[in-house]
């Protein structure tokens, strides 16, 4: 009884060990899952940050190289229409918030509009390509000019049908006729190279924790295997000792007996049959020490034919010895 409490208290804990390592197997999975969407914002933040970077530092180079004209202009109203004034009279009209930059950010579209400069597109990739590189984001990308707020495209980078483009930007404003949206491939590949030595870390500590996993549950279903095998085992030899035993004892005690002691055929053949039965339990016990030490623990029955009439008559015999009359059973 003991050790069957025993055992279950420590299968008790291991379960526990086996949930404890499942556990870590799914947070460590959710945790790859929660690094990687973590890291594609972070990349897609930085994408779009050097894509307005780029559209910024363009649109000054084409004023800077064009435009040589004093620019004027003044604000008169912060709150829901806006007057821009220059040597021509502009004019926007926004309903909402409008901050400095965003002011800036019209002037210059209308400027850029008015005079009609074009946009060459390879200088404003070598701009994107060079701020990607300063964030060490080496991404394919292609860019795409729209009119303001529609989809008829007006001019494609050269390289645009031949990629798979899988993420895009949002539209910026080149100027107030015309927007450009940039286009990205492979993302999944700049985020996984950035993930490399935590993946590396990662899986090394999945590896060992899955290993440990499937150990423990081979542990756990090794010990029941062994508890089936130690109740097989106390049953077998309830049974193969406890017979011969009660046999020995029962004729030592009919040996006590004046009928049998008188009688030297009947006390020797009394003495034969505990003989018999102390060999046989002998054998138990020589075959309970080879099974110890082998260490295969899977033994199946070992079956033979037997003369029934044989078993019958040895029973007979024992009973005729312990109720001191000839017993006889028939056989038809």
């Amino acid at each position: 009884m003991d050790n069957k409490k025993i055992y279950r208290k420590t299968s008790f804990f291991k379960w526990i060990t086996v949930g404890g390592i499942a556990s870590i197997l799914f947070l460590q999975i959710i945790s790859l899952f929660s690094i990687y969407n973590n890291m594609s914002n972070i990349i897609e933040r930085n994408i779009h940050d050097a894509f307005s970077l780029s559209m910024e530092e363009y649109r000054d180079q084409v004023l800077q190289k064009n435009y040589t004209k004093d620019l004027k202009f003044q604000i008169k109203s912060l709150k829901n229409k806006k007057n821009i004034r220059e040597e021509k009279d502009y004019k926007y009209d926004y309903t909402g918030k409008l901050t400095i930059d965003d002011v800036m950010n019209k002037v210059i579209g209308m400027t850029i509009a008015d005079e009609k400069y074009d946009l060459d597109l390879t200088s404003l990739e070598n701009i994107l390509r060079k701020n990607l590189m300063t964030s060490e984001l080496d991404i394919p990308f292609g860019l795409t000019v729209y009119p303001v707020e529609k989809n008829n495209i007006i001019e494609q980078s050269k390289n645009f049908k031949s990629q798979n483009f899988n993420h895009h930007s949002p539209r910026i404003e080149f100027d107030i006729n015309r927007e450009v949206q940039a286009s990205f491939k492979d993302t999944h590949k700049v985020i996984f190279g950035k993930m490399i030595w935590y993946l590396i870390v990662s899986f090394i500590i999945f590896i060992i924790v899955a290993i440990s996993f499937a150990y423990q549950l081979k542990i756990i279903i090794r010990q029941k295997k062994i508890e089936k095998i130690r109740q097989d085992f106390v049953d077998s030899m309830t049974h193969e000792l406890k017979h011969p035993l009660q046999g020995a004892l029962s004729l030592t005690e009919v040996l006590l007996n004046p009928y049998f002691s008188n009688s030297e055929e009947r006390r020797n053949e009394a003495i034969l049959k505990i003989k018999n039965n102390l060999q046989a339990i002998n054998l138990s016990i020589e075959s309970i020490l080879e099974k110890t030490y082998s260490d295969d623990l899977e033994y199946s029955a070992q079956l033979k034919f037997s003369n029934i009439k044989n078993i019958v008559n040895d029973i007979v015999s024992n009973l005729s010895h312990v109720s001191d009359k000839f017993e006889t059973i028939s056989f038809t």
